[in-house]
């Protein structure tokens, strides 16, 4: 595999008058920056050899010793990789696109033939949907390299213009556990954000991975359905975005800022957290608030309007506004991308009383009296309140479900941007207050520890009995079989 391999064009930036050459280093949890050209390129190699190229075979010679020559062609590309293979096999499809079709190309081993056939599907599906979000892949082909794992894994899980390489083909990736899949999702996603709009991946690297790791859902979910993007095998479900979450650590613990230059970044986890995690959590995020179609529909004004022009994150945040209809979104951005931290939404309490008259000493002089609660029941009423808490850095509207014991329920909504760390609900009701749950449609993603948005104010006890009803079961089948 032959990547980062010869001296890159670099990027003349900055305003009319006030341009720099941005020809950063090559750095390791990063990649070059450079500008799109015309690639027409010689290769020699054994002609015992399977080759794939960034761009079009446009000529192969026999030069008569055990050798080929072949010749490449690549349009506005920024890049330029190959792999040679002695024992590569191919297997081809074709993605259709508007303005034409495009041939993708899947090189594997004979051993992993089964594999090669998920990644085949899933680059056609990515090309089309991709196609279908933003723009047209404009390329003729797409190659897609499985390296075998056991021989050269370290070259798996890499993007190139026109040429991709793929990972996790493993014992465990039954089908229906759709990793395989998701990592070739996301690599041809990279055409994209990486191929087409080339930003600046060493200062902001997360205009790439953490943008295409939002959009990568969404195909995910469009292929495989919105429960079991990523798992669905043997009644087992898990989504992309949720899962990917669940694994990382809380963003509380990260104190790097997504907008942290590549090598700025305390370490690798801190860059991986922040860059591909954090991005995709607060971009799914700002999509619930404004409205899922407006904003999907302003990433795609995005990519037409910054295709191959290597737009900056201020670039983004511009466009989005703009196609939101000049909406400020740097009360939420500012923190979310540019601060350390995300939401920390807590039930703090919750409490329902019997309400009643007025009870205690009361009055002066003659007019002094002592009301018990003989004198003051209760009534049939309920007087309750709610205290929410959000102890996190990046403050984010959200509904708060209210749940009552006769069944019914109400919502309320913390805008929470003007109004501090803390939201109380009051209320009367005529049936108490059983249940809270914050953010009952999971929509606040960048929210560090959902297990505290709920609160039962009694016990619920079904769940421990069907556990334990479980644990009797497969204990008394494990004692039959093994005749104890």
């Amino acid at each position: 595999m032959i990547g980062q391999w010869f001296p890159k064009i670099g990027v003349r930036t900055g305003e009319p008058g006030a341009e720099t050459w941005a020809c950063d280093p090559f750095h390791a949890w990063s990649e070059f920056f450079a500008d799109f050209g015309v690639y027409d390129v010689e290769l020699v190699v054994p002609d015992s050899f399977v080759v794939a190229a960034t761009g079009v075979l446009v000529g192969a010679k026999d030069n008569g010793d055990h050798t080929r020559t072949l010749g490449y062609h690549a349009e506005d590309v920024h890049d330029f990789a190959w792999m040679a293979d002695p024992e590569m096999e191919v297997m081809t499809g074709t993605a259709k696109v508007e303005g034409g079709d495009v041939e993708v190309r899947v090189y594997y081993r004979p051993e992993q033939e089964a594999f090669a056939r998920r990644h085949l599907y899933a680059g056609i599906a990515a090309i089309e949907q991709f196609s279908a979000m933003y723009l047209p892949y404009p390329w003729p082909i797409m190659s897609i390299i499985d390296p075998p794992p056991d021989a050269a894994g370290g070259a798996g899980g890499m993007e190139y213009p026109t040429l991709v390489t793929t990972a996790a083909d493993h014992a465990i990736a039954r089908p229906g556990i759709h990793v395989p899949e998701y990592v070739t999702i996301h690599e041809v996603g990279h055409n994209w954000f990486q191929g087409m709009l080339a930003s600046n991946e060493g200062r902001e690297a997360w205009l790439d991975e953490g943008v295409n790791e939002y959009a990568d859902a969404i195909v995910l979910a469009k292929l495989y359905g919105e429960r079991g993007s990523l798992i669905d095998w043997m009644g087992w479900t898990a989504e992309d975005t949720h899962a990917l979450r669940a694994a990382a650590a809380p963003m509380g613990e990260v104190p790097s800022p997504i907008g942290t230059v590549s090598w700025g970044f305390v370490d690798a986890d801190a860059y991986g957290e922040a860059t591909y995690l954090k991005t995709q959590a607060a971009l799914r995020t700002l999509e619930m608030i404004v409205g899922r179609d407006p904003f999907r529909a302003a990433m795609r004004q995005y990519v037409h309007d910054f295709a191959f022009k290597h737009p900056t994150g201020r670039d983004f945040f511009a466009s989005l506004q703009a196609s939101l209809g000049g909406q400020d979104l740097s009360w939420f951005v500012q923190p979310a991308f540019y601060g350390i931290g995300g939401s920390q939404l807590s039930v703090r309490s919750a409490e329902c009383t019997p309400k009643h008259d007025p009870r205690g000493v009361i009055g002066d002089g003659k007019q002094r009296k002592i009301i018990t609660p003989e004198l003051a029941p209760d009534g049939e009423a309920w007087a309750c309140s709610v205290i929410i808490s959000d102890t996190g850095t990046v403050p984010v509207p959200v509904d708060i479900e209210l749940r009552f014991a006769d069944g019914t329920s109400q919502t309320e909504r913390w805008d929470h941007r003007d109004n501090g760390h803390w939201f109380p609900i009051r209320f009367e009701r005529s049936s108490p207050l059983t249940e809270v749950e914050i953010d009952p449609k999971d929509e606040v993603l960048i929210d560090d520890d959902p297990v505290d948005n709920h609160l039962r104010l009694e016990p619920d006890p079904s769940a421990s009995t069907r556990a334990g009803a479980r644990a009797a079961f497969w204990t008394e089948t494990a004692m039959q079989v093994f005749g104890l």
